[in-house]
């Protein structure tokens, strides 16, 4: 299953993808909230070590011994609280894991930025604002976890419009989008254990899930 390429401009095309490719939580480089430098570790015996027991630990923590990524993501979301506007503003880089391929990591990126809002209310209404933010997936698991300039020129090309976020107490910031055939997308964003946790569904004309991805953003990497 691939996400269509929609307006949120989430395009994926599944391909073979190691669990070492999973990124920060694969490697259980675990942090406090914010983003923290990876833990260079001596030896790789000593890194294969340490990557599986904290793995051990995160399972173990969860109640799910032998939980694939993908479960592994959506228990994430699941324990986590809603994200804020500023979690998610800026561009962030992770990994998107499918229902149907768990244990395939691909390539993830939410860009998100608060933009005037074009407005022909006269003076009252000049400083009106929304939140837009656009969610994008590669084939590559490493795709977007380094942002040369020639990278940032490319995704800039794919941007969109987006998913109109709505921010409210106690709430996790949400948004949709419909469709002319009947299909719809939402996306809800949390925050779990330092992470960004990303629910990304697919619906048909029938209201029936269609595709269901869980991802997470581990790095900034907004242009500076």
């Amino acid at each position: 299953m691939k996400k269509a390429l929609l307006a949120a401009v989430f395009a994926v095309v599944v391909s073979g993808a190691s669990f070492a490719e999973g990124g920060a939580l694969a490697e259980l480089k675990l942090k406090a909230p914010g983003y923290a430098e990876s833990v260079s570790l001596p030896t790789p015996k000593a890194a294969a070590v340490s990557i599986q027991s904290g793995l051990d630990k995160l399972r173990a923590e969860m109640g799910l011994q032998d939980a694939t990524p993908y479960e592994i993501l959506r228990n994430l979301y699941l324990e986590g609280i809603p994200a804020t506007e500023m979690d998610l503003t800026g561009w962030h880089a992770g990994r998107t894991v499918e229902a149907t391929k768990p244990e395939v990591f691909q390539g993830a990126l939410i860009v998100g930025v608060r933009l005037p809002v074009n407005s022909a209310g006269g003076p009252l209404f000049q400083e009106m604002t929304k939140f837009r933010l656009n969610s994008l997936a590669s084939d590559a698991a490493y795709n977007y976890d380094e942002m040369s300039v020639a990278k940032v020129e490319e995704v800039k090309k794919q941007l969109a419009e987006g998913f109109k976020l709505s921010f409210e107490p106690g709430k996790a910031p949400a948004g949709s989008m419909s469709y002319s055939d009947g299909s719809s997308v939402v996306v809800v964003y949390k925050k779990a254990r330092g992470y960004v946790v990303e629910s990304w569904t697919k619906y048909d004309k029938d209201g029936k899930i269609f595709a269901d991805f869980y991802s997470y953003f581990f790095r900034d990497v907004t242009p500076k």
